[in-house]
C-alpha cells in the first residue's frame, strides 16, 4: 500500500464513517478498485481509530459531562442538564454496546471473511439504502422524544443495529440512527446517541485487532498507515459536523438512491 493508496482509503473511511452510506463497503470496494491484494483488516481498524478520535474531539464536552457526573462532588447541572442525565446516558450506551460486543467476538472470523468480498460489501450497501427508507417511514408514524427519555429496550434495539452493521456494506451510522429513528428518537439525539455509540464499538475493534496492527507496522507499511489515520480523523470531523446539521432538517432517505447505485454498478461491474 502507498501513502496516496492510505490518503485515498483514509478519506473515504473519514467521509463515510459518519455518512449513512457505510465505510466498511466503500473501503472493500475501494481497496479493490486500487488493487490491493488479501485482508487489508488491520488498515480498516486504525482508521476506525482515527474516526473514533473525530468523535471525541466534536463531543468533548458531552464525554466531559459523562465523566464528572460520576466524580464526587460533582455539580448539580452540568451542560444544561442534570448529572443524572449524563449518568443514565453511560449506562444506556454501555447497553447499547453489547449487541455489537457480542456479535464482535462470537462472529468474529465469519465477519474478517466477509470483509474480503467485495460482493458482499455490495450486496450490503443495497440492504443500507432499505433500512434508512424503512426508518424514515416508521419515524413519521409517531411521536418522538428527546433522548433523556430513551429506555433501556430501545437502546438495546439500537445497538442491534449497531451489531447488524458489523457486516461490510451495512452503514453503522445509518443502520443505528435508522434504529434510534423507528424507535421514536428525535432526529438529532439520534445522530448524537449514534455517534456516541461508536465510541466502545470502535475502541473495542481496535483492541481485538492491536496484534495486527502492530505486525502490519513492523511490514514497512507504517508511512500509508500513518496517511491514512491523519486523513480519516481530519475527514471524519467534517463528517460528523455535516451530518448533525443534515440530520435536523432532511430525511435519511436522501442517501438511499446513492448507496442503490453504487451497491448495483458494484455487483454488475464485479460480474
Amino acid at each position: 500500500m502507498s501513502i496516496l493508496d492510505g490518503m485515498i482509503l483514509g478519506c473515504v473511511q473519514g467521509l463515510t464513517e459518519f455518512l449513512p452510506v457505510s465505510s466498511s463497503g466503500h473501503l472493500v470496494l475501494m481497496q479493490h478498485l486500487l488493487g490491493l491484494k488479501g485482508s487489508q483488516l488491520a488498515f480498516d481498524v486504525l482508521v476506525h481509530l482515527a474516526t473514533f478520535l473525530a468523535v471525541l474531539v466534536y463531543f468533548w464536552a458531552d464525554i466531559v459531562h459523562m465523566i464528572r457526573s460520576f466524580l464526587p462532588g460533582a455539580p448539580a447541572r452540568l451542560g444544561g442538564e442534570p448529572a443524572p442525565y449524563w449518568r443514565r446516558l453511560v449506562y444506556l450506551i454501555i447497553i447499547g454496546s453489547i449487541p455489537a460486543g457480542l456479535a464482535g467476538v462470537g462472529l468474529k472470523h465469519w465477519f474478517e471473511q466477509l470483509f474480503t468480498s467485495p460482493q458482499a460489501a455490495a450486496m450490503g450497501l443495497i440492504a443500507t439504502g432499505f433500512i434508512l427508507w424503512g426508518a424514515e417511514a416508521l419515524a413519521r408514524r409517531q411521536a418522538s422524544f428527546s433522548l433523556g427519555r430513551l429506555g433501556w429496550g430501545r437502546a438495546f434495539l439500537v445497538g442491534v443495529g449497531q451489531a447488524v452493521a458489523i457486516i461490510p456494506g451495512v452503514s453503522r451510522s445509518g443502520s443505528t440512527i435508522a434504529f434510534a429513528l423507528g424507535s421514536g428518537l428525535k432526529r438529532e439525539d439520534a445522530a448524537r446517541f449514534s455517534f456516541l455509540l461508536a465510541l466502545p464499538a470502535i475502541l473495542g475493534a481496535g483492541v481485538l485487532q492491536a496484534k495486527d496492527i502492530a505486525l502490519a507496522g513492523l511490514a514497512g507499511q507504517w508511512p500509508a498507515f500513518l496517511a491514512g489515520f491523519l486523513t480519516a480523523l481530519v475527514a471524519g470531523w467534517l463528517a460528523i459536523a455535516t451530518m448533525m446539521r443534515f440530520i435536523r432538517r432532511q430525511p435519511l432517505t436522501w442517501f438511499s438512491p446513492y448507496v442503490w447505485l453504487v451497491g448495483i454498478l458494484a455487483l454488475y461491474l464485479l460480474g
